[in-house]
């Protein structure tokens, strides 16, 4: 009483579920962080002369010309380390623009670290940014992208219906607060014809099924 208010309304219609989910997309939105995944040497030495030189690659920064790591991940490999003596890393870095994320990656491979750039890959950022690193991929196994209507329970609904039918060897889910929820699950073992007739049973539901398993981000499974 007495005291002058001033009411707000918006009209933005987001819970902090979905705010997440802007926030997570914003840098890369901008061009402004760059999603990436690089081989390096696996010995002792090589992570640090890593980071030296994709601090000081891309366009001039000024100053110290350093530039931030805002996503990190990796996880040692016995298998794949042995057969190669390397590692995989996957990682997120700032970016003053586009030009500056493509001479970032231009310089990482002339230095000889072969670099891919995930940052247009949707599969890498709703899935394989949380499970890249590590791991031995099943045999005969392949990966598909399965999208479902995303409300309480879907989740469950989706594993019932998938029952015992199918030897499942990888499955990601992760709640965005969007209309569609997304699953990345690995089968295997299976052959052609249990390609098909998987994507069929899915396509019976109504819901979207890609086979992803020659999609790039996914080799670092």
């Amino acid at each position: 009483k007495g005291s002058r208010v001033v009411p707000i309304t918006s009209g933005a219609n987001m819970n902090f579920d979905k705010l997440r989910l802007v926030a997570d997309r914003a840098g890369s939105g901008e061009k402004e962080e760059a999603m990436l995944a690089s081989i390096i040497p696996e010995k002792k030495g090589e992570f640090r002369k890593f980071i030296n030189i994709l601090s000081k690659s891309g366009l001039k920064r000024g100053g110290s010309q350093t530039r931030s790591i805002t996503e990190f991940k990796y996880r040692y490999n016995e298998r794949y380390t042995s057969q190669t003596g390397n590692a995989q890393v996957f990682y997120s870095v700032d970016t003053a623009n586009r030009k500056d994320t493509e001479t970032l990656v231009q310089e990482l491979n002339d230095s000889g670290l072969k670099t891919l750039d995930l940052s247009k890959n949707e599969l890498a950022k709703e899935h394989i940014r949380f499970l890249a690193g590590g791991g031995t991929r099943a045999t005969d196994e392949r990966l598909f992208k399965i999208e479902f209507p995303e409300r309480p329970g879907s989740l469950r609904g989706f594993l019932d219906v998938l029952g015992e039918d199918w030897n499942i060897s990888l499955f990601h889910y992760r709640a965005t607060g969007q209309l569609v929820g997304s699953v990345l699950l690995g089968v295997s073992p299976m052959g052609e014809k249990d390609v098909e007739a998987f994507k069929a049973a899915i396509a019976e539901l109504g819901w979207a099924c890609v086979d992803t398993s020659d999609n790039d981000a996914c080799a670092l499974l």
